[in-house]
């Protein structure tokens, strides 16, 4: 199955304030919701002094269902924290993310009305210093060539955005090359008719290719 969506690499952060209430949103990528739910556990931790760490995220189901999508009030009314984070996670597209909203409470009541406004702009302006990326689903293959091979192999792999990783250089060089998922009947059909058939890749597992958001060429392995 061929997957292309949005996610961050790096994490970030974004603050809003609300009648002296400081309200710190932290977003990071989670591959799954292990990795999700350990990154709202120490955000948690790292402001245990805090009266509210609320969270949500979006993961990929590691059994290929669908997405997982869960959020958390934290001790706040119902539906004005966690779900309000959530539909900003939502609407902007991203997936594999999560985001912990820490709240100082400043002393004035904000009402519900108040509490879904402040969280939701909190993740708002997390999103703002986010550096989106792309992902795309790849396969990975095994090759040895000669020399005089690797120029042509590398100019069919830049056509297709594929990642050719670290060579091992000695008599020949030997590759491990990360073809997006899309690419891959023409990467096979091109090394077929380059070769005549002879240079056979071997499939050798599956991965993740990332680039910048809006760029064809992922480019970067992982």
């Amino acid at each position: 199955m061929i997957i292309r969506y949005l996610t961050i690499y790096e994490p970030c952060t974004g603050e809003y304030t609300d009648r002296r209430s400081r309200f710190i949103a932290h977003l990071a990528h989670a591959e799954n919701e292990a990795e999700a739910l350990a990154f709202i556990a120490g955000m948690k931790n790292t402001y245990r002094d805090a009266r509210h760490n609320c969270s949500a995220f979006i993961v990929a189901d590691a059994a290929g269902g669908p997405d997982i999508v869960r959020s958390n009030d934290d001790g706040e009314p119902s539906q004005t924290a966690g779900k309000p984070m959530l539909d900003v996670l939502q609407a902007s597209g991203l997936r594999n993310i999560v985001v912990v909203v820490t709240r100082y409470f400043g002393g004035i009541l904000l009402g519900t009305g108040g509490l879904v406004r402040a969280y939701s702009q909190a993740v708002s302006e997390c999103l703002k210093n986010a550096d989106p990326v792309t992902e795309i689903t790849c396969t990975k293959y095994a090759l040895t060539v000669d020399y005089n091979a690797y120029g042509l192999l590398t100019r069919i792999c830049a056509g297709l955005g594929a990642d050719m990783g670290q060579p091992e250089f000695s008599d020949v060089v030997k590759l491990e090359i990360s073809v997006p998922d899309e690419c891959t009947g023409d990467f096979l059909r091109k090394i077929r008719d380059a070769w005549n058939g002879k240079l056979i890749p071997e499939e050798a597992g599956k991965g993740i290719l990332r680039a910048a958001a809006g760029t064809e060429n992922p480019g970067r392995k992982v």
